[in-house]
């Protein structure tokens, strides 16, 4: 699975987690992705630069950030 896939679906699962399924990318150096979650505002920055670990990486990324969105969901349901 190539970098573009891998950050593709967090974008998918990041919009299907949202309160009103709408995100917001921003792409300077590094993509963020930013919606509301749990009825704040929160945002999403994807690591810098792909390599070997970036799908491991950016799992873990992605589990930290939605246990810290106090969503009522399990975070270990949801792969890349």
């Amino acid at each position: 699975m190539n970098t573009r896939s891998i950050t593709r679906r967090v974008i998918e699962l990041l919009t299907e987690l949202s309160d009103n399924k709408e995100v917001q990318i921003i792409q300077n150096k590094h993509i963020k992705i930013s919606g509301l979650y749990g009825g704040e505002r929160r945002a999403f920055v994807l690591p810098c630069s792909p390599s070997s670990n970036y799908k491991r990486n950016v799992c873990a990324a992605l589990r930290s950030f939605i246990r810290s969105t106090r969503l009522q969901v399990n975070p270990t349901n949801y792969s890349l």
